[in-house]
């Protein structure tokens, strides 16, 4: 469940918060490198399950619409778990929803360092921009979703469905070529 991962993704991000990396004798530049993209990749499934969340229980979103009160999402930003309801989070306004996840992708950004491939386990900053692209998109923000798409599709790194023959094998058959 997306509130399991953001408290997992909460846990891993406290977690190297807290852990002193400066010690050279302890930690080589790669193992460096590598807990500082985990620390990327937990901002980056934070937003996204903060994200789908939203797609879930909120209405689309609307600018005009979105202060209001209880519109978007329950979420934690810390790992505190606890089987008292009485410290659970009430709900953001969905505007409130939205800036946290466009600010998780800006911090994951920060961390994340690969640029991506096809069939790629590991998040990337071409994932970070596909997910902006679907946030714009579901705020309505076309010329920002169009960009970013435009943007990953401009890196000729992932190849896509050449007519439409293909795309319906790809779609009703799970068939096609693209990555």
């Amino acid at each position: 469940n997306y509130q399991a991962i953001i408290s997992r993704a909460n846990f891993i991000i406290g977690g190297y918060d807290k852990c002193n990396m400066s010690n050279e004798m302890l930690f080589t530049p790669e193992e460096k490198a590598n807990v500082s993209n985990i620390k990327g990749e937990a901002f980056f499934v934070r937003a996204y399950s903060i994200f789908m969340l939203s797609q879930y229980f909120c209405a689309d979103y609307d600018a005009n619409t979105a202060t209001a009160a209880n519109s978007g999402v329950s979420y934690r930003l810390d790992y505190a778990p606890s089987s008292s309801s009485s410290t659970y989070p009430g709900r953001k306004t969905l505007a409130e929803t939205y800036t946290q996840v466009k600010n998780d992708l800006d911090s994951a950004a920060l961390y994340i360092t690969t640029e991506g491939m096809p069939s790629n386990i590991r998040i990337s900053k071409h994932a970070i921009t596909a997910l902006r692209a679907r946030v714009a998109l579901a705020m309505d923000d076309y010329t920002n979703a169009a960009s970013y798409a435009e943007s990953l599709i401009g890196t000729g790194t992932y190849t896509l469905a050449a007519d439409m023959n293909e795309l319906a094998d790809l779609w009703y058959n799970d068939g096609g070529n693209e990555t």
